[in-house]
């Protein structure tokens, strides 16, 4: 593939790679379970680097898998059918080769691979090259590669009119147009944001700012410069997830918040920020799992957190409807655990999961794609 160097990229025909279908399980009330393996070679699909969201009303999810010395790839498929919308391999060695882009709460239709290239301006860390596909209505839309930068994104996100990264040094960087000018930076932290997300033309991201260790929400778009839009005294913000109409986010306190001890947590909300450079702040919902949050979702009347519950020991997912703050809090079934919080839908909660087994190595991996229905959250919320 010309033009991504220096990393050596095949394309996928849709129609001619021969995936795997997803085979769906019944594993309770309203829940299905399907492995996640793309290809039938595919030893390790990458949690962390697996990524969906709702377009129109299909859900799409990015899964990130390797065959060892043989292959990287990125590959997207449709929820309802399991069927291939695009896929990019980096074949050869993958000890040599371009790695896949991690971390991206809601961004799937951003194809990212990372070169390393040379030490950084310390010396031991590494500086390189990110080489990006968006796909659009038209399939898949190459940017120009992305020299001298950290390897370590704390976040991918897309929009309407492009990508962007949050990197390990605080900065906040978009590509908009996808096809032409430079990588841009467009924010500055004092720490990274680990939640950076975008929608129509909107980019948000949650970085601490000089003078402070705790979070606030940050707001850019092309016709205005970052701003801070929200900021709560004695607060983090660990969290920030968006949709077409709404922003939420997790406000947390407590001496520990910064490491993810907190001795209370709340779930806020506002209507989608696009054009403010301030908010009316909504919600203020109680959560009662505030063992450190890891993940959060929204979509129409509903937001969904995934944090560590009291046990300390599994992760568990907390549902909020917005309208009147109901909660319904789903514990991970036996012999499963939670991985990831995936997407929101209009029918469903997508998540990843792995099997129970204490196996250390399962840590970054992600087995199972899971579907819990939102008209049984009654039923889920007491089974387990």
């Amino acid at each position: 593939m010309p033009g991504v160097s220096p990393c050596v990229l095949e394309v996928a025909n849709p129609t001619q790679l021969d995936v795997l279908p997803f085979a769906w399980t019944d594993c309770g009330p309203g829940c299905s379970t399907t492995p996640t393996k793309v290809l039938a070679s595919d030893e390790v699909v990458f949690g962390r680097a697996v990524s969906a969201r709702v377009y129109d009303s299909e859900v799409h999810v990015r899964f990130s898998t390797i065959w060892a010395y043989h292959y990287y790839l990125t590959a997207v498929r449709r929820l309802s059918d399991g069927g291939l919308v695009a896929a990019v391999r980096a074949p050869g060695d993958t000890t040599m080769n371009c790695g896949p882009v991690g971390f991206a709460p809601s961004a799937p239709h951003v194809l990212g691979f990372f070169k390393g290239m040379m030490p950084g301006p310390d010396g031991l860390s590494t500086i390189g090259t990110y080489v990006v596909a968006s796909l659009g209505a038209n399939g898949l839309v190459w940017s120009a590669p992305a020299p001298n930068l950290s390897p370590i994104e704390t976040s991918v996100l897309e929009n309407d009119l492009g990508w962007g990264l949050a990197l390990y040094d605080g900065t906040l960087r978009v590509k908009i147009p996808v096809d032409t000018g430079p990588l841009a930076l467009i924010d500055q932290g004092s720490y990274p944001a680990y939640s950076a997300v975008g929608w129509g033309h909107l980019v948000i991201s949650n970085p601490a700012l000089p003078g402070s260790s705790d979070e606030v929400i940050r707001a850019w778009e092309p016709s205005r410069p970052s701003r801070t839009i929200v900021a709560q005294a004695n607060s983090g913000i660990p969290a920030v997830a968006l949709s077409d109409t709404a922003m939420a986010w997790v406000g947390v306190h407590g001496p520990g918040r910064s490491d993810g001890t907190y001795t209370a947590a709340e779930l806020y909300f506002t209507p989608f920020p696009a054009g403010k450079d301030a908010v009316s702040v909504m919600g203020g919902i109680p959560l009662t799992e505030v063992g450190g949050t890891v993940e959060l979702q929204t979509l129409g009347d509903y937001a969904a957190i995934m944090s560590a519950d009291q046990s300390k020991k599994y992760l568990a997912i907390t549902i909020a409807r917005l309208s009147d703050g109901h909660l319904w809090i789903l514990r991970h079934r036996p012999g499963a655990v939670f991985m990831r919080l995936l997407a929101i839908s209009p029918a469903e909660i997508v998540v990843g999961e792995n099997d129970d087994t204490g196996d250390s190595k399962l840590a970054s991996q992600m087995q199972h794609l899971t579907r819990y229905e939102v008209a049984r959250l009654d039923d889920l919320s007491a089974a387990w």
